[in-house]
């Protein structure tokens, strides 16, 4: 989408104050305080390690806090997301037992810190030219485009630097390049691939990186004098907040003096590249991406839906009244294909999506669809069905997939709603999460994946759940007990061999047809297992699968699936190995 229209007020992604914005005569010029929205904020496990010892720290009334390696062993710094540059800045407080402050490890490039000093000091500007060309080196065929900024005329002098980069982006602001080296707003769109945002210039049709040299500035202020007290008061006073930082430094202990011993204040900045990763080439393919439909309203192919809901009357809603109608639909070619799945906004409800053969037959889909519906909401159990434009997931699935993703969520679709309908609602919970955790390894075979490459794939996504739930030594030990207690079972349910024999070999033998359907889906994506987009397309479908198959807690119960299988298959293969047979 432009970037134009992505950040519109009205129109685009929306901003947390999107109902303040317009003229309001009445009430402009005052303050009046918003009702408390909450807001939740997750955290790493780094920062939480962080918070314990300023926690610990309080508890002891500590003056200070100890950090050592050990505190941070569980901790993955293998996958930090660190810039191709950057700049740590420093104050040395004692010149003879070298004790600094550091002040910040900061910045999507090196030149955050050093950029406005190039114009006054040769040197300096080598510098800034080599952090650039290194910048330009890992950049892989993207473009890193300067910021021209100038929020204010006053700062000026302030913001001046020497030119580092060939392309521009002029922002409130009048670049001194040639055309063809400015790169205008109108001209940037935005896309998201492989959870990540993308900015592309259209008509250059490449990945532009956006850099703005522009730190934070520090003021000084020396609380004995009047006029630097009136100064400070000027400068915060339309302010919502500030930090304020004790000022440690010791004329004393001066890193720098001049010839009569008068020490100076310091401030150093060290310059670290960082040449492990490059930014990964993007190949933009235009034509796939306008062929593509992304939205669909109500009266269009697609017919999209919500039931609102009980969570336990879902599975019956879903299993005796939806899906006799859909197989209707199918049989008399109504329909092409559909899907479901849960979800919560405002409340819990079923979303349906039928891709119609002929948008002309909308209205009387819809009567059929309300006619199986009206006496479970004179019953009460149905609190309303909403229509709505279906939007098209292109950013999560790619344009040159979404069509196939759709055909292997109808395939997933049909498997699910069948198989929970053949459930005794009474005992049906507890063959579930063997479906799910057969569904789940029939869908790595399906995708091609040897087992020593399920075993790194479950291993990776159930840490990323572990540190999604707030992962601790008290949740590692709840994993290991449940392990303990499921494992036999578990290695009984991964017995192929005995599936003929098994109570839910109808249930086993459903999942097959899935998976002969799924195998020839999964071989026109044209996808493997080395690229990034793999990953993240196969977590995806068996996400939707649990998210169907489960009625309420899908991700704990998913965390659970994928926690089992990992040490299935880590069990599995060390006794392999041990036994010295091929894996």
């Amino acid at each position: 989408m432009p970037l134009l229209q992505v950040l519109d007020v009205e129109n685009g992604v929306g901003y947390p104050n999107k109902d303040t914005v317009g003229v309001n005569y009445l009430i402009d010029g005052m303050v009046i305080g918003n009702a408390q929205q909450d807001y939740e904020i997750k955290w790493t496990l780094l920062q939480k390690r962080l918070f314990e010892l300023l926690l610990k720290s309080y508890k002891n009334d500590a003056k200070s806090i100890i950090i050592s390696e050990e505190d941070f062993k569980d901790v993955d710094f293998t996958n930090a997301n660190l810039p191709h540059s950057f700049a740590i800045k420093f104050n040395v407080l004692n010149a003879e037992t070298e004790k600094i402050q550091l002040d910040a490890i900061a910045g999507a490039t090196a030149n955050l810190l050093i950029g406005r000093f190039g114009h006054g000091n040769a040197a300096i500007a080598e510098i800034i030219n080599e952090i650039t060309e290194h910048e330009e080196l890992q950049a892989n065929d993207s473009i890193l485009a300067e910021i021209v900024h100038l929020p204010e005329s006053r700062i000026g002098n302030i913001l001046s630097r020497p030119e580092m980069r060939n392309y521009e982006m002029a922002y409130l602001a009048k670049s001194n390049k040639e055309n063809q080296f400015q790169i205008k707003i109108s001209d940037l769109y935005v896309s998201v691939r492989n959870g990540n945002i993308i900015l592309r210039s259209k008509a250059l049709n490449k990945q532009i990186i956006p850099r703005l040299v522009d730190g934070d500035n520090e003021l000084l202020i020396n609380s004995e004098e009047e006029i630097a007290i009136l100064s400070f008061i000027d400068t915060i006073k339309n302010r919502s907040s500030i930090n304020l930082e004790e000022f440690l430094f010791n004329t004393n202990q001066a890193l720098i003096k001049d010839t009569a011993g008068n020490g100076y204040t310091n401030e150093c900045v060290a310059i670290l590249l960082n040449d492990s990763t490059k930014f990964p080439k993007i190949n933009f393919d235009d034509k796939k991406e306008i062929a593509i439909s992304r939205q669909f309203l109500p009266g269009s192919e697609w017919l999209y839906f919500k039931i609102y809901c009980g969570v336990k009357t879902s599975d019956y809603i879903l299993t005796e009244v939806i899906l006799p109608v859909i197989e209707n639909f199918i049989e008399k070619g109504t329909i092409k294909k559909w899907f479901y799945l849960r979800y919560v906004d405002t409340d819990y409800h079923l979303r349906f999506r039928l891709h119609l053969t002929n948008p002309n037959e909308f209205d009387g889909v819809m009567n059929e669809i309300n006619t199986a519906l009206s006496s479970l909401h004179d019953n009460g159990l149905i609190a309303k069905v909403q229509l709505d434009t279906y939007n098209r997931e292109i950013e999560r699935y790619g344009a040159d997939k979404i069509e196939a993703t759709e055909e292997l969520f109808f395939i997933d679709s049909m498997f699910c709603a069948n198989f929970i309908n053949y459930l005794d609602p009474e005992i049906g919970i507890s063959i579930k999460w063997q479906i799910a955790l057969r569904g789940t390894d029939q869908y790595l075979d399906d995708f091609g994946l040897d087992l020593e490459q399920k075993a790194a794939f479950t291993e990776k996504v159930a840490e990323n759940f572990f540190f999604e739930n707030k992962g601790d030594t008290f949740l590692r030990k709840q994993l290991n007990e449940k392990y303990r207690k499921m494992r036999s079972e578990v290695e009984d349910l991964m017995l192929l061999e005995k599936d003929a024999e098994r109570e839910i070999a109808p249930l086993l033998e459903l999942l097959s047809e899935r998976s002969y359907a799924n195998k020839t889906i999964a071989a026109s994506l044209n996808v493997q297992y080395e690229d990034k987009e793999f990953h993240n397309l196969v977590f995806s479908y068996i996400h939707m699968m649990h998210n169907r198959i489960f009625n309420a807690k899908q991700r704990h119960n998913e965390f659970i699936i994928y926690e089992l299988l990992s040490r299935h298959y880590k069990s599995f293969i060390a006794r392999k190995k041990y036994e010295k047979i091929p894996v």
